[in-house]
């Protein structure tokens, strides 16, 4: 919407400067119609009235000073309406100056205003401090007073490309002050007359070095993080690697030993224990090592056809011992699921065997943990584990969902673990198109449900 400006007022807008033609016309018409009128009848009148030369002589001084009268009546009155039409216009031009001038000087940013040629008409109290020039000296001058040749004529070339192409535009701009380089936000914009003309450009400028320095320090940051983050996960991909070679050579000889005839007992027993600490160490390394993949974008699901009732009855098998010895029933309802999934099966296995033991190791003695799985409404399914466990607070839910995040991070804590199990089974369910919420109260349990979209239900 193009906005007549007028930045000068002792000139008013040209609009202003002149009469109506309708008016002039109406005013000349009646003037010629009163003096054909005054000529005609004035004459017979005084050739009428008087018959003496004298007498005569005298009546047509008369009527040539009535007529004068008249005439200087009649153009006072157009010179008085016109008067009063240029003091209303001043007056509303001035009130619009003083009202820009507020407005420019209130606010923080630079606000100027220049005429065709480059010349300041209008530098506001900001604009002044940015330049660090008294307004006096800015105003009837162009951006040479300002700024070195160079960046002076890029400016006035930004202003001329403006005012060519009449229309507003927001661009940031380097510039070179006292204190050193800073960077602006610059807004710029065509001054339009009354008639549409270009009368000069307006701009708004904001210093944003802060926040361009802010920026870059978040860039460098972020770029640092994940840096670190990348490391990292090398380094557990490659310590995990490392692990599972002795790992597996520790299992391979403690089912060896538990295969051998033993002395006594206690050799069996502490058979057993290696191998079981093997294997949950072997379970470890293998979730690191399924973290490092994720992150990296190199885990590839291998979806098939699997019968979702075998698939309960194998994790709840492998997760029924533990419940026993701690006191925990572990129950599953599963009456309205459906009969077949398309997944990945050993990651299915992995996401629900975590749920399970994580909900297992926090429900104490007496408690309850259930597996249901049902359909869901639009064709998916879920997949909820709800115990009667120690719960958490809204806190403790973000920093679990948090990879090796740990509720109790003492070195003393409760509950063993890594912080592993339940991000990486959220981000096994994202894989697999699905999402995985956490809802939980302290002293009140906490339920995990699995959401999986209706490409992993099969037909």
């Amino acid at each position: 919407m193009k906005t007549a400006v007028d930045l000068e007022p002792s000139d008013p807008p040209a609009a202003a400067d002149s009469v109506s033609l309708g008016e002039v016309l109406r005013i000349v018409l009646a003037y010629a119609v009163f003096a054909s009128l005054w000529i005609l009848v004035s004459d017979e009148a005084v050739a009428y009235i008087f018959h003496e030369p004298e007498a005569i002589t005298t009546a047509g001084m008369i009527k040539g000073w009535v007529f004068i009268a008249v005439t200087s009546l009649l153009l006072f009155v157009l010179i008085m309406r016109k008067d009063a039409r240029l003091h209303r216009a001043h007056s509303e031009n001035m009130h619009s100056l003083h009202l820009l001038d507020a407005i420019a000087e209130g606010s923080q940013d630079a606000i100027f205003a220049k005429d065709v040629t480059g010349r300041y008409l209008l530098f506001n109290s900001a604009a002044c401090q940015l330049a660090e020039q008294p307004r006096a000296e800015v105003l009837g001058r162009d951006d040479s007073a300002i700024f070195p040749e160079a960046i002076a004529a890029k400016i006035m070339a930004d202003d001329r490309k403006v005012m060519a192409e009449e229309k507003v535009v927001t661009y940031e701009e380097e510039l070179t002050t006292r204190h050193g380089a800073a960077v602006f936000l610059v807004t710029k914009g065509p001054l339009w007359d009354n008639e549409g003309k270009v009368i000069g450009v307006f701009g708004i400028s904001r210093d944003i070095s802060v926040r361009k320095l802010a920026e870059v320090a978040m860039l460098e940051a972020k770029e640092q993080a994940e840096s670190a983050s990348r490391a990292k996960s090398e380094f557990l991909a490659t310590v995990s690697h490392e692990l599972r070679t002795p790992l597996n050579a520790i299992l391979g000889f403690s089912e060896l030993v538990m295969a051998e005839k033993k002395t006594n007992d206690r050799q069996d027993e502490w058979a057993a224990d290696i191998h079981q600490a093997g294997l949950h160490l072997l379970e470890l390394v293998d979730d690191l090592l399924d973290t490092s993949a994720i992150e990296f974008g190199k885990l590839h699901l291998r979806p098939e056809i699997v019968e979702i009732g075998p698939l309960l009855g194998n994790v709840t098998h492998l997760v029924q011992l533990h419940a026993m010895e701690k006191g925990v029933a572990l129950a599953v309802d599963a009456s309205e699921a459906p009969v077949r999934l398309h997944v990945d099966l050993r990651r299915m296995k992995q996401i629900l065997l975590n749920l399970l033991r994580n909900a297992v190791k926090f429900t104490p003695e007496g408690g309850v943990v259930t597996l249901r799985v049902a359909q869901a409404a639009d064709g998916g399914v879920t997949l909820c584990i709800i115990d009667t466990g120690i719960g958490m607070d809204t806190d403790g839910v973000a920093k679990a969902l948090t990879l090796f995040g740990q509720v109790d991070s003492s070195l003393s804590r409760k509950y063993e673990g890594s912080g592993i199990g339940l991000p990486l089974s959220q981000r096994l369910t994202e894989i697999h198109g699905g999402s995985l919420a956490v809802e939980s109260l302290p002293d009140c349990g906490t339920t995990v449900t699995v959401y999986l979209p209706p490409s992993c239900v099969a037909a």
